[in-house]
């Protein structure tokens, strides 16, 4: 288009789609593709640019304004939302965020389009990944901005490849990579998908930040295309770490995960850790099929709660047929706080539904431990060992205000709850077991190991558990509990 034809096309333009004419002091006109913009000179009336693509027609068309700011260093930094013209005049995208396709990307599932979106990402505000498409990523997208949304349409696949570790976390390995506080990743529903494949990072990482929300996603991993690796805060469907060393305004995370489905992940479905991992809400996802049985190191657990997290609510969530642990946690050295596991349906993972644990091999150590962890109103069915065990191992740790109210605990091929203790009375125990009922359990309905256990318990019901309702080895010999 020569520089004759946009000024003829400029009235023109303008007319129609609402702005000053020709003989205002701004005008409006048509560049056809953003692209075209850098080849093309405007007179100095032209303010806004029309286009009716990025760099094809019909997919990414935008509104381009005048902005004497614009100098090589911007576009440099913003290739692909703002140009200068071959007479000098700067243009940029007239909003933050937008339609991603604004920034050059195509979502055909061949073309990368880290690049666009992530230059739609850099500036914060609102961001949509339009559908139906799928936007292939070969790197991280990057979320530096606080309140940053990134919306998924329905029908919208984010192909998330290529990151591989290399034995360090630097660069931390998400597919999303949030250090913006009060960010949220929303989707419309089932088919607004995270497909992460020959990728070791996690789909969704909150790294040292105020945290935000995710919502109405399903996030699939693409285990079987991997190996494990042996830092297992990679690797997960959503990673929340959050440490006061690291984080420079001490924000804690204050995260919400709902509506969510998580499956396929080598490591864990959510994994949360450090010691600003606080106020968090995981409810009403679906957790399935984390972890490969005959890899050693992968964990394959549902959910992790380790290193100072609290208070979190886990709260109506269907954890199963996982590999490792329903729900772990676990002090790693820093004290866990307030952990409500409520309502939630656990079943058919290959060890414990549930393991509150302290033990060296997690970091645990003596001074620390696990304070109000409250396991009410659960079905805890079919897990491949224990359906809740709490265990302070090793000399280290304890577990303070452990409370097992209400749940059905059934069919699980270990004893319906274990608790098991150091002999130092400084780790210890302490438990109240009320209300529960043990259905079917392989071993005992309830299993009380040697040592400092402190135990309150009652109104709970028993039937048809293999090896009979209850077992107490604390005075040294095996006896009953005699429900009060």
């Amino acid at each position: 288009m020569s520089r004759r034809d946009v000024l003829q096309r400029a009235p023109i333009a303008a007319a129609m789609l609402g702005f000053p004419t020709v003989a205002c002091a701004q005008e409006s006109a048509n560049a056809g593709l953003f692209i075209d913009i850098a080849t093309l000179q405007w007179p100095a009336s032209v303010t806004t640019i029309v286009t009716e693509g990025w760099s094809r027609k019909g997919i990414g068309g935008g509104r381009y304004v005048f902005d004497s700011r614009i100098d090589r260093t911007w576009v440099q930094r913003y290739p692909r939302s703002s140009a200068i013209s071959a007479d000098g005049r700067g243009f940029r995208l007239y909003q933050i965020g937008g339609d991603v396709r604004q920034y050059g990307a195509i979502g055909d599932g061949r073309q990368d389009d880290t690049a666009a979106i992530n230059e739609a990402l850099s500036r914060g505000g609102s961001v949509t990944l339009p559908g139906p498409a799928t936007y292939r990523v070969t790197g991280r997208l990057l979320v530096p901005i606080d309140a940053t949304q990134l919306q998924f349409d329905a029908s919208v696949t984010l192909h998330t490849t290529a990151w591989r570790y290399r034995g360090g976390q630097i660069p931390f390995g998400n597919a999303i990579h949030i250090t913006g506080d009060d960010c949220e990743i929303v989707g419309a529903g089932p088919t607004s998908v995270i497909r992460n494949e020959s990728s070791d990072a996690n789909g969704i990482g909150f790294l040292h930040c105020g945290g935000g929300r995710v919502a109405g996603l399903s996030l699939q991993g693409g285990k079987d295309q991997l190996s494990a690796i042996t830092d297992d805060t990679f690797q997960s469907a959503i990673s929340i770490v959050n440490d006061p060393a690291s984080n420079r305004h001490g924000r804690p995370s204050r995260t919400v995960v709902e509506d969510c489905t998580i499956s396929n992940w080598m490591q864990y479905g959510i994994n949360l850790y450090g010691a600003l991992a606080r106020d968090i809400v995981i409810r009403r996802n679906v957790i399935t099929h984390s972890g490969v049985t005959d890899d050693r190191e992968s964990v394959g657990g549902g959910i992790a709660v380790t290193r100072g997290v609290g208070p979190v609510l886990i709260e109506r969530n269907v954890i199963a047929s996982n590999k490792g642990c329903g729900v772990f946690i676990s002090s790693a050295g820093v004290q866990i706080t307030d952990i409500v596991i409520l309502e939630n349906q656990i079943a058919h993972n290959g060890r414990e539904g549930i393991c509150c644990s302290e033990e060296r091999q997690f970091g645990a150590i003596s001074s620390v431990g696990q304070r109000g962890v409250t396991i009410r109103k659960n079905r805890i069915n079919n897990n491949s060992a224990a359906g809740v065990r709490a265990g302070t191992y090793d000399g280290v740790g304890s577990i303070v205000g452990l409370s097992i109210l209400d749940n059905d605990v059934a069919r699980n091929r270990g004893s319906g709850v274990l608790l098991q203790a150091n002999t130092d009375a400084t780790q210890s125990v302490d438990a109240v077991v009320t209300d529960n009922r043990f259905v079917a359990n392989g071993d005992y309905g309830i299993a009380i190991g040697l040592n400092r256990i402190g135990l309150r318990y009652g109104g709970n019901r028993f039937d048809r558990n293999r090896q009979g309702d209850s077992v107490d080895h604390r005075g040294g010999t095996a006896h009953r509990l005699i429900e009060p």
